[in-house]
């Protein structure tokens, strides 16, 4: 009996279709990085008898810029900066973009942020306080997380200890919108990544306070 002929045909179409399927992954745009943050400063809930002192008002900065630096080196994050005024333009009374998450979602997009952090550094003793946080969607307008981490103590070394446990929790809810796992390892490993964000808007963040 003559071999049976082998017909090459059928293996060349499946071998043409696949390379056309990948060319065409390879061209489809990604889907936007939902990957720029605006955090604007934090407000201070002082219940203890004493007025605001100046190490609490350092504190205070020290929350915004360490949360800004740990979520672009960290996560890759394109850090948006607002400007103090307008903050205070678009902020009615004492906690008001916290409690209004709709305003503060209208004030990072139109800086074109995706996410806006609010935060309180709540402080009813002087043995302990707690970092509140809320994370808001600007394309949504709505309240994405809410976090309260506890710190002890007004060190640096314990604010420190607050801010990367503020990252930890805000890490989930972060990476489900920050496009493929191979893009986020990227420029989490990016060493520009802190001066990564398109021309605008992106903050370049000092190495120091």
């Amino acid at each position: 009996m003559p071999p049976t002929p082998v017909h090459g045909n059928s293996a060349t179409r499946r071998c043409r279709l696949f390379a056309t399927l990948l060319l065409f992954a390879t061209l489809a745009p990604a889907a936007p990085a939902h990957d720029r943050i605006a955090v604007i400063d934090f407000e201070l809930r002082n219940l203890t008898p004493l007025a605001d002192t100046d190490d609490d008002r350092r504190q205070l900065k020290k929350l915004r810029s360490g949360l800004e630096r740990a979520l672009a080196a960290q996560l890759g994050m394109c850090i948006v900066d607002i400007d103090r005024i307008t903050v205070q333009r678009a902020d009615a009374g004492f906690g008001y973009l916290f409690e209004h998450a709709d305003v503060a979602a209208q004030l990072g997009a139109r800086y074109g942020a995706d996410w806006i952090v609010i935060g309180f550094l709540h402080k009813p003793s002087f043995l302990f306080s707690y970092l509140m946080v809320r994370l808001v969607d600007t394309h949504s307008g709505e309240v994405a997380e809410d976090i309260v981490v506890e710190v002890k103590g007004q060190r640096d070394v314990v604010m420190d200890r607050g801010i990367e446990h503020l990252v930890a929790k805000l890490r989930p809810r972060l990476l489900r919108g920050m496009g493929s796992p191979a893009a986020r390892a990227s420029a989490a490993a990016d060493s520009h990544a802190r001066t990564a964000c398109e021309a605008g808007h992106g903050a370049q963040l000092p190495a120091t306070d």
